[in-house]
């Protein structure tokens, strides 16, 4: 009987310590996890660094619109140089054709932004008057 009592208590200290184990450790990440992994710092999403990146332009007066892909070579040159030299907007290459989920992200965010200001010193549907123009210059 006394094997027994004894067997019993130590598979009750072994489960408890055990126990002890686990939920120390599940309590430490949350405890210490910023200090020593930034684990919790929350990371800041694709969108929103390009709309930080767009109001910093904005800032320093730049009006941008990042593109990717590839453009029609028939349009796209005169299209560019309208909007450069009438409009100071600036068109930015960010990638080809193989573009990632992120770098699609981060664009939509800077160019929401960037369009916003666009099209309120210039009016609302600025890029699609301006390429309209292209096209219709372009056809004979």
């Amino acid at each position: 009987m006394k094997r027994f009592v004894i067997g019993i208590v130590i598979i009750l200290v072994f489960l408890f310590s055990g126990s002890v184990i686990a939920i120390g450790w599940s309590i430490l990440p949350y405890k210490y996890s910023e200090k020593i992994t930034g684990i919790f710092t929350p990371k800041s999403n694709p969108y929103q660094q390009g709309v930080k990146e767009a109001e910093s332009d904005l800032a320093k007066g730049e009006l941008k619109i990042r593109i990717y892909g590839k453009p029609d070579m028939k349009v796209f040159p005169l299209y560019e140089e309208i909007l450069l030299r009438d409009y100071k907007i600036h068109l930015e290459r960010v990638a080809g054709c193989e573009v990632t989920e992120e770098l699609m992200e981060k664009t939509r965010g800077y160019n929401g932004t960037s369009l916003r200001a666009i099209e309120s010193r210039y009016g609302k549907g600025i890029l699609e008057k301006v390429y309209q123009q292209v096209e219709s210059q372009r056809k004979p």
